[in-house]
This record gives structure tokens, sequence and C-alpha cells, in this order.
């Protein structure tokens, strides 16, 4: 290869990465896949020590990748890293599957407001705040959907698996499905506590779903103006405000979902793509 590029989580393997690749005279572009949030939380704190151990990857690499600028902002604070080496490119979105249009998974539902999540059901997405706000809402015709799996499904089971208005769908493998279920939607709701820059969420707003998401990670330089934006405490309370004006006013919704669309297609993957390949023309010797 010419270039390596390494997505970056959370691995010891990953720190050997630039002895490994000095001894080939290859450079580095690194994407540090790690989630952020502004405040002191549990995620903030081992994110934080997260982003200082790849200190010496960033160091050493010829190039770094920012999802905007509260990511760039991280790297800096927690990093180290200079700034003439990131480059902020969102990640990008198929927003050709992704997109409005008729659902087929849509007909079997008889409420006429569909709020919805899909994704792992995990601690940190806070889905108990979002099934509370949900039914804080009491909306007359609505219903929740929650798609996914993780170490919070037997707590959502107990306390929501018998709400009426509420269905716990398990994992859905099948990209077209998720397309056609993720297009059904009126309302796509993320409550994280921490994020990144979340593929589900730009996959609902491409579809032209409502976003209504916590304000962290990168969630504000994406959904500000076409969405709802919430802050990371009390909440089930703002979820049940937002639904709740949502759901009186079907023009806004019409207004807000046009407008994700046209965020999340210029956040498509043609864009995302070339974008990444400069930089790799930048540091290619």
């Amino acid at each position: 290869p010419d270039v390596v590029h390494a997505s970056l989580a959370v691995g010891t393997f990953d720190l050997r990465l630039p002895a490994l690749l000095a001894r080939h005279d290859l450079p580095l572009i690194v994407t540090l896949h790690v989630s952020f949030a502004s405040g002191i939380n549990p995620g903030t704190v081992v994110s934080a020590g997260s982003y200082a151990m790849y200190r010496k990857v960033l160091a050493a690499a010829s190039g770094v990748i920012a999802f905007g600028p509260e990511h760039r902002g991280w790297l800096k604070r927690f990093a180290s890293v200079d700034e003439t080496k990131v480059h902020e490119i969102p990640n990008g979105v198929n927003a050709v599957r992704f997109c409005p249009g008729p659902s087929e998974w849509r007909q079997g539902v008889e409420e006429g407001l569909v709020v919805g999540y899909i994704g792992r059901r995990v601690p940190e997405k806070n889905l108990d705040e979002l099934c509370r706000g949900f039914l804080a809402a009491e909306l007359d015709d609505a219903r929740l959907v929650v798609v996914g799996q993780g170490s919070s499904d037997p707590s959502l089971a107990r306390k929501f698996g018998r709400e009426s208005s509420i269905t716990l769908l398990g994992p859905i493998s099948d990209r077209a499905e998720v397309a056609d279920l993720m297009r059904g939607l009126d309302v796509f709701v993320l409550p994280s506590f921490i994020e990144g820059m979340s593929l589900s969420l730009l996959e609902a707003m491409a579809s032209g779903v409502v976003p209504v998401a916590t304000d962290v990670g990168e969630h504000h330089s994406l959904v500000d103006g076409c969405g709802v934006l919430i802050k990371p405490s009390r909440i089930a309370e703002q979820i049940a405000r937002a639904l709740q004006e949502l759901a009186a006013h079907p023009e806004r919704r019409e207004t807000l979902g046009a407008a994700a669309r046209a965020r999340a297609r210029r956040r498509g993957w043609d864009r995302t793509t070339d974008a990444i390949v400069d930089v790799y023309r930048g540091v290619v010797r």
C-alpha cells in the first residue's frame, strides 16, 4: 500500500502501529472512533483517558480525521494533536439507499405518529429515558419502536415490555429492511449521553425523518437547524416536550424532515470518499 488508514477504537495493538509502519516507510492516517461529550459523566472520563492513550499514535500520524469541530477540540485537548494535521470530514451516509419514500413496514403500523430508535441497546444510549419520555408525552395516536440488541435488553423488557404503545424489536441484519423501516418513522430519537457522529442518526436524516438528539459528540453540527437538540440531562422531560410539539405540528415535521434530508445529502458517501482520498494524496510520498 501507499498509505495506511487506521480507524481506531480501543485496542492495545493499535499502539504498535507507528513502529510497524515506520519499518516500511508508510504514512499513517488515523480516525479515532471514541465517543465524546462536554461536561462530566462516567463516559467522558473514560473517553478522555482513551484519547490520552492514543497520544503517541496520533502524534506519529501524517494526518488525523475529525468528524467535526467538537471532535477536533477533543483531539487537541485530550490527545495534544497538532491542529495542522487535522482534517474535518464528517461520517458519510448512503443517501441513495436511505431516502424518503413509501415504507412497506409502515403499512402494518396503525398509529399516526411513529417514533423510533435503531442501534445498540446499551446504557450509554439512555433508552430508559427515551421510553419514559415517550410515555410521559401521553400521545393519543403514537407508537415507539426500539430496534437493536445489547446489555440493556433485560432492563428494557422488564420495565417497558408490557407497554402497548412500545415495540421492542431485535436487530435487523438486512440493510434494505433497515432502510425500509427507517423511512417509515416520523421521528428518530437518539438520547445518548456520549456519542461520536452516529451513523443511525445520519441514516434517519437521509430518510427525511425528523431527528431529536442530545447535544453530545458531533450532534450539534449535524442536527442544529434541522431537528431538535436536547441537553444531556433531564432527558425524558425534554423528549416528552419535543414529541408533544412535533405531534401537534405536522407541518413542522415536514419542514424539519426536508431540511434533515438536505443536510445528510451533503454528507453522502461520494463527498466523504473524495475528501478522504484527497487526504491520502496529500501525504503519499
